[in-house]
């Protein structure tokens, strides 16, 4: 596994790679239907009884599923 990043953090990471950290997010939001979810590069963290999870992009999952 590689290196794993929040969104923020990847974005930060990775500045040019979108507009804005908006696109980025949005990007996310729809991993489902983009495949990054299929890809592995997005991994939903779950914790506790809390409804909401945590985001964490995995580098190297979400490059090759740029180049895919």
């Amino acid at each position: 596994m590689s290196e794993l990043f929040t969104v923020r953090n990847f974005h930060e990471a990775h500045p040019f790679m979108h507009k804005n950290l908006q696109a980025l997010k949005f990007e996310v939001a729809n991993r489902d239907k983009n495949g990054l979810m299929d890809a592995g590069a997005i991994i939903e963290k779950r914790t506790g009884t809390n409804k909401r999870h945590s985001i964490l992009i995995d580098r190297d999952a979400y490059f090759a599923w740029l180049k895919s």
